[in-house]
């Protein structure tokens, strides 16, 4: 599952844990941890952290194993980096989807100055994903002399939030909280508007230049019900750069993004 914390560094799972981490992370208590052992670790046999057989907090040459090696929760460990997933929110319909990649912790924070709930969003403060703020406050909490900001759910509560009826941008830091000592920021943008094509990015086949009527490649507008039949609707596409103009097009009745690339060259990247 993409949202599972054990996927987060995992090279190879099954459905309900990781069985090998990917290489610089170590499996401790289920998830994997980026870790690196410290060089200068030996045992009393002259083992290093790969070839000691045990954890222990006997110390030799000022360094246990528990201190050096990552095996034992030591060694020089550090938070797994991540990115937000998120695609343009409707105002309309009120729906949002936003999540972090990947999830590598089980409580997530945002920075003080956050106006998520001014437009009706929140984060949740367990899974990261971008939500509603409905039923939902925000509440302060204090970790290693630090204070930070998360969304908690009210008892009870039947209020009904909306993302109001102005297209608007908003931008926050959120933190994954690893463990006390382990934390990760990212920052999460997020844009809503009438419309949208669901996704940033069009990737055009070469496929569609040999039999372009059949392979053409298009994007329809989610929420297009809302200018559907109105005569005064009429949509138009302007490219950066204008270069993209000649194989990029955009249907004036309905909204599709019509992709017609032109030839490919050997080598390089070319149509930027």
């Amino acid at each position: 599952p993409a949202d599972a914390v054990f996927c987060s560094g995992c090279a190879r799972a099954n459905q309900t844990q990781c069985l090998v981490c990917q290489g610089g992370y170590t499996l401790l208590d289920g998830q994997c941890v980026g870790c690196i052992d410290d060089a200068a670790f030996v045992d009393r046999y002259g083992n290093n952290c790969f070839d000691t057989p045990a954890c222990s907090d006997d110390k030799f040459r000022d360094l246990s194993s528990d201190e050096a090696c990552c095996k034992c929760k030591g060694g020089h460990q550090r938070a797994t980096p991540f990115v937000y997933d998120v695609k343009p929110a409707l105002l309309v319909t009120n729906e949002v989807f936003g999540r972090p990649v990947p999830r590598s912790a089980i409580r997530y924070s945002v920075d003080e100055t956050c106006e998520l709930q001014k437009y009706g969003l929140a984060i949740d403060g367990i899974t990261g994903a971008l939500i509603r703020a409905e039923c939902t406050e925000f509440v302060p909490y204090e970790e290693s002399d630090k204070k930070y900001w998360y969304w908690k759910p009210k008892v009870e509560c039947s209020e009904t939030i909306t993302l109001g009826t102005e297209p608007f941008e908003v931008t926050c830091d959120i933190t994954a909280h690893q463990s006390e000592t382990l934390n990760s920021t990212a920052e999460l943008r997020v844009s809503a508007d009438f419309f949208s094509y669901g996704t940033r990015v069009l990737i055009v086949d070469n496929d569609t230049v040999e039999e372009p009527l059949r392979n053409v490649q298009t994007l329809c507008p989610a929420n297009f019900g809302l200018f559907a039949g109105k005569d005064e609707c009429e949509f138009k596409a302007s490219c950066s750069p204008d270069t993209l103009n000649p194989w990029v097009a955009i249907d004036e009745v309905d909204g599709r993004l019509i992709a017609r690339p032109p030839p490919a060259t050997a080598g390089g990247v070319t149509g930027l």
